[in-house]
């Protein structure tokens, strides 16, 4: 079956461009621990139908991430929504805020 899990951080790296700024992405398990994977192992669990990924918009509602190939064949992932760079993975905190 496959695990859905929401997306709260993204480790970027400023000095690439935005289809490889995203290093990592992270959240937290139903447990409330922390999980971090880096982007080549989330696409991987989204191909093996391991995990989905999404991200909350404003309105609460679930925004699903997927897999996508930049036009010099880099996978990265977006939501679904954004049309080219991912806008919503970017804009999102390094760190959980636990405040």
């Amino acid at each position: 079956m496959v695990q859905s899990l929401q997306i709260l951080t993204s480790t970027k790296d400023h000095r690439l461009d935005p289809y490889r700024t995203i290093t990592h992405i992270g959240g937290l398990n139903p447990d409330g621990s922390p999980w971090s994977l880096s982007v080549a192992e989330a696409i991987h669990g989204i191909r093996s139908r391991q995990w989905e990924f999404y991200v909350l918009d404003p309105a609460g509602e679930r925004t699903w991430v997927h897999v996508t190939v930049a036009r010099d064949g880099h996978e990265y992932l977006k939501t679904l929504d954004d049309p080219g760079v991912p806008r919503r993975l970017l804009a999102l905190p390094s760190e959980i805020d636990e405040g």
